[in-house]
């Protein structure tokens, strides 16, 4: 999702008072930092990690307060969904380490 001046837009979400509540973001992301695209591609895989175990740690809240029996059913099944996006995302930042590493024993003199 993009605001009106092409920025991307972020959010986050959680309980307050019970209830829950979306709020926008500023993104976290230091352009300057981000030298090449690999910088950019591994501060992505952690956001979308990090972004997966918040949503794995509120999910229950969100599944109790619920108080539709389909509703609760389809937190249930997002949660699993979650879970397997998150093991999947640890894939892949093993599956890069290791690409990783090799790459910098090939440049070792």
């Amino acid at each position: 999702m993009f605001s009106r001046s092409g920025n991307p837009l972020f959010f986050r979400y959680g309980f307050l008072d019970g209830r829950a509540i979306v709020q926008p973001i500023q993104p976290t992301i230091d352009m300057a930092k981000m030298k090449t695209l690999e910088d950019l591609f591994e501060h992505e895989l952690k956001d979308l990690y990090s972004a997966e175990k918040q949503f794995i740690e509120a999910m229950p809240k969100m599944m109790q307060a619920a108080t539709d029996s389909r509703l609760k059913r389809v937190f249930e099944k997002h949660l699993e969904e979650t879970k397997a996006q998150k093991q999947r995302l640890e894939q892949v930042k093993c599956a890069v380490s290791a690409r990783a590493a090799k790459s910098a024993r090939r440049w070792q003199v």
